[in-house]
């Protein structure tokens, strides 16, 4: 424990002096490696021109973002982050990255990229089987949290066990991490959650005291994901994709949130017109049968701040 100790002691003081963070999130749809590992009906086994493709255009939309940390969903292994990183990120200054292999039967994991050092752990959650990836990070000297979530898809259903990650991630913020920090800690809850803003399971963030950082957007630049329901024959924009901030993230105090930098990135090269039943929609440039797009999910992206010896207002970062 002492050498592990030392290490992350290390890290933390490795880290660059800088004030000011993008931090992003984002579904990759299904980045899978090129060998079958599990007996799940429909699991993605690309060839390696494929999966080149696929890495490729991930890196553009990575590179897009200009982010400092970025969390991911949707990764099948250590190995294939490892791969994006590396052959499709290197001259990025991605030099951290982490993915904890879940119980998840289609082996789908949360991971995070990283400019900067940051320890993580992956917390269960019960009745699902991808945990919540939590990763400590440092800005100027004070911590702070990212909290990556990817809940139970609505296949199915699975209303219950959105309400149990929405209980998980309270918990989390509110009791387990100002325990183990021995104070309240600035705290980021970003990720695929599979419910829209006016879902209970979304609502209880907001109950318990969290805020919904994409709530102040207008409705039309606040979708992440588009369906198609067939029964309805109509088109739902949802807002799957959140991000929240806890008080300690908002009470000017030490990290803190950039005020107005929340924000669903939309570039134009992510987006297609899709036409069903004879009308045409705003749609992402998804993958489906021998296309392969970008993702099913548009990303998010938000800002933090040191304030710690600097002006109440810092600097807007170049985009």
């Amino acid at each position: 424990m002492q050498a592990v100790a030392a290490l992350l002691l290390a890290a933390t003081l490795q880290q660059s002096p800088d004030r000011e963070l993008t931090v992003a999130c984002w579904n990759t749809e299904n980045l899978f490696d090129t060998r079958r590992d599990t007996d799940a009906n429909g699991e993605p086994v690309p060839s390696e021109e494929e999966l080149q493709k696929k890495m490729a255009k991930l890196a553009e939309v990575i590179k897009y973002l200009k982010a400092d940390i970025v969390g991911l969903t949707e990764v099948e292994n250590q190995g294939v982050l490892r791969r994006l990183v590396r052959e499709h990120l290197k001259d990025d200054g991605y030099s951290h990255f982490m993915l904890v292999d879940d119980t998840d039967p289609r082996g789908i994991d949360a991971a995070m990229i990283a400019k900067r050092p940051f320890t993580a752990y992956c917390f269960e959650i019960p009745g699902h089987t991808r945990g919540i990836l939590a990763c400590r990070f440092t800005i100027a000297g004070e911590p702070f949290y990212v909290l990556v979530n990817h809940w139970k898809s609505r296949i199915g259903g699975g209303e219950d066990i959105r309400m149990a990650c929405a209980r998980r991630t309270v918990e989390l913020v509110r009791d387990v991490l100002p325990l183990h920090e021995g104070r309240p800690v600035p705290t980021l809850i970003t990720g695929d959650f599979n419910d829209d803003d006016g879902d209970p399971s979304v609502m209880s963030l907001e109950q318990a005291g969290l805020t919904n950082t994409l709530k102040s957007l207008p409705p039309d630049e606040r979708w992440t994901y588009p369906w198609w329901d067939s029964s309805n024959k109509k088109v739902h924009y949802h807002t799957f994709d959140h991000i929240f901030a806890n008080a300690a993230m908002l009470d000017g105090s030490g990290v803190d949130l950039a005020a107005g930098s929340a924000r669903v990135v939309r570039p134009k090269f992510m987006l297609r017109k899709r036409t069903i039943s004879g009308a045409a929609y705003d749609w992402v440039d998804d993958s489906y049968g021998n296309h392969l797009g970008y993702s099913d999910h548009l990303p998010v992206v938000v800002r933090v701040a040191s304030r710690k010896g600097v002006p109440d207002a810092p600097a807007k970062r170049e985009e």
